[in-house]
């Protein structure tokens, strides 16, 4: 019947969204998680020892955004956080 085919398009149509919404929490957790694993590395460093010279803001801030603008496995990373 007309209402199933429209039904059954809908629920196509959701698997699509909930397909990407996937894909977009995963790439955000993969950052989030690369976040952490680099604040775990710069905190270990820091009680091995009282002074880092190459640990500034600046270095910081770079590092996340490094991580924050990469492109998974060299390829860029799509709408839905995915590479191609």
């Amino acid at each position: 019947s007309a209402r199933a085919a429209a039904q059954e398009e809908e629920i196509e149509q959701l698997r699509g969204t909930v397909e990407g919404l996937e894909h977009e929490r995963n790439y955000y957790f993969r950052k989030l998680r690369e976040v952490e694993i680099l604040c775990a590395s710069l905190q270990a460093r820091m009680e091995e020892t009282e002074t880092l010279p190459d640990l500034t803001h600046k270095r910081i801030v770079e590092d996340i955004q490094e991580i924050l603008y990469a492109e998974h496995d060299g390829a860029p990373i799509d709408a839905e956080g995915e590479a191609p």
